[in-house]
C-alpha cells in the first residue's frame, strides 16, 4: 500500500524521462497538424456549398419572367379554349342521351329501358339489367335506341366531366403560378421548376390547344367524341324519329 502511494506521488511529481517528453510533444505537433487540415477542409467544403448556393440562386431577369409569363398567356388560352371544347362535347352527348330517353320504351312505373343489340337483355336507364317477367325483350321495338349506345354516351358523358374538372383545377395551378412568379424575386431554378411542372400536369384536352401542339395516334376523349358529335352540339334539331307503333315505345 505504501510503495503504491509513493509510486503515484512519484509519477505525479515528474515529468518524465527526456525520450517520454519528446514523445508527447510529438503526439501532441501530429494532432494539431490534424486538426488543423480538418479545419481547412471543413472551411473549403463550406466555401464550395456557399458557391453552389449562390449560383442556385441566381435571380431571374426581368426579361425572363416576362418570357415566363408570356408562356403562361399560351397557357392560359389553351385552357380556355380546351373549357369551350369541353362543353361543346357535354351538350352534344347530352343531346344524345337526352334524345335516346325520348325514344326509349318506357315501363308503366315511368322507367325508361333499353334492350341490347342482341334482343335478349334489358336495362334500365340507370344501368340495372331487368329480369324477362317485368319486361319482355320482344315487346321493345328495334327502332328503339339499344342499349350499347345509350351506355356509351352515359360513360362519354362521365368522362367528359372529369376531364372538364381537371382543366379547371389546372386553371387554378394557373393562377397561383402566376401570383409566384410576380410576387417578387424568383430565381432561375424556381422558375424551371415551375415550368416543368406545369407541362407534366398539363391535361391533354389543353394540350391539343396548344399553338405547337402535333397530334398523334393516340387522342382523347373529348376529340374523337367531337369528331362525330360536333354537328348535334351546334344544331337543336333532333333527328328523325321513327314512327312509333300504339304501346311501343311509349
Amino acid at each position: 500500500m505504501q510503495t503504491a502511494l509513493s509510486h503515484f506521488h512519484t509519477s505525479s511529481r515528474k515529468p518524465g524521462s527526456p525520450e517520454q517528453v519528446e514523445a508527447m510533444r510529438r503526439k501532441w505537433f501530429i494532432a494539431s497538424k490534424e486538426q488543423r487540415q480538418k479545419r481547412e477542409e471543413m472551411e473549403e467544403r463550406a466555401e464550395d456549398t456557399f458557391i453552389d448556393l449562390a449560383i442556385a440562386a441566381t435571380i431571374a431577369t426581368e426579361a425572363q419572367i416576362e418570357a415566363f409569363n408570356r408562356k403562361l398567356d399560351t397557357y392560359d388560352e389553351a385552357t380556355v379554349r380546351a373549357l369551350m371544347e369541353n362543353q361543346e362535347a357535354l351538350d352534344a352527348v347530352q343531346a344524345e342521351i337526352d334524345d335516346m330517353l325520348s325514344r326509349a320504351h318506357k315501363l308503366e312505373d315511368g322507367r325508361r329501358v333499353f334492350k341490347t343489340e342482341d334482343g335478349r337483355r334489358v336495362f334500365d336507364e340507370h344501368g340495372n339489367e331487368l329480369d324477362q317477367l317485368v319486361v319482355d325483350p320482344e315487346s321493345i321495338s328495334d327502332q328503339a335506341p339499344t342499349w350499347e349506345s345509350f351506355d356509351a354516351s352515359v360513360s362519354t358523358l362521365g368522362e367528359l366531366k372529369i376531364e372538364r374538372q381537371e382543366i379547371f383545377q389546372y386553371q387554378e395551378k394557373l393562377d397561383a403560378v402566376r401570383e409566384h412568379a410576380s410576387s417578387g424575386e424568383i430565381t432561375e431554378d424556381e422558375l424551371a421548376e415551375l415550368e416543368a411542372d406545369l407541362d407534366g400536369r398539363m391535361p391533354p384536352a389543353v394540350q391539343r390547344q396548344l399553338p405547337d401542339y402535333e397530334p398523334t395516334q393516340e387522342t382523347s376523349l373529348t376529340s374523337d367524341f367531337m369528331a362525330t358529335a360536333r354537328d348535334v352540339a351546334i344544331s337543336t334539331v333532333a333527328p328523325a324519329q321513327a314512327p312509333v307503333t300504339p304501346g311501343l315505345g311509349q
